[in-house]
C-alpha cells in the first residue's frame, strides 16, 4: 500500500499469540461459566445435594484417593479393593510433574485478576471464591 499511496500511514498493533490464547481462554470459561449456572438452575434445589457435588482441585490434586472416596460415597457407590488398587498404582506410576512442570500467570497471557473479574461479572462473592477455586463438578 505504501507504494500505491505516498500518504499511506500503517499503525500495527502485535499481539503476542499468549494474549490471543488467553482472551479465547476468558472466552472458553464465560461459556463454560454461564453452562455451569444453567446446568445447576436446570435440576431441583431439592435435588441438588443428591445429584451435585462440588469438588476443590487443590484437594484433588492433594489427595485425589480421598476425593474419589467422597465422591463415590455421596453417590452411594462403593470403592472396590481392586479400584482402590488400580488408584495407587496409578499414583504411584504417574506422579504430578512426570513429564516436567508447567508454570503460569495471568500477566502472560495479557490477562490479570479485574480482566477475568469484568469478563464473568462476577461480584466478589462466594462465586468468585468457587471461581479463583476451582472446583470440579460431579454429575451423577
Amino acid at each position: 500500500m505504501a507504494r500505491t499511496f505516498h500518504n499511506y500511514t500503517s499503525i500495527y498493533q502485535p499481539y503476542s499469540p499468549k494474549a490471543i490464547l488467553g482472551n479465547n481462554a476468558m472466552e472458553m470459561m464465560k461459556v463454560f461459566h454461564e453452562r455451569l449456572k444453567s446446568d445447576r438452575a436446570a435440576i431441583p434445589q431439592s435435588d441438588q445435594k443428591a445429584r451435585i457435588l462440588d469438588v476443590s482441585y487443590n484437594d484433588l490434586v492433594h489427595d485425589s484417593i480421598a476425593v474419589v472416596h467422597h465422591v463415590y460415597k455421596h453417590f452411594g457407590r462403593e470403592v472396590t479393593p481392586e479400584f482402590q488398587a488400580r488408584m495407587e498404582q496409578y499414583i504411584k506410576d504417574n506422579p504430578q510433574g512426570k513429564h516436567g512442570r508447567h508454570s503460569y500467570n495471568l500477566e502472560e497471557f495479557a490477562l490479570n485478576a479485574d480482566v477475568i473479574d469484568r469478563a464473568l461479572r462476577i461480584e466478589v462473592s462466594k462465586e468468585l471464591a468457587y471461581l479463583i477455586e476451582i472446583k470440579l463438578v460431579v454429575y451423577m
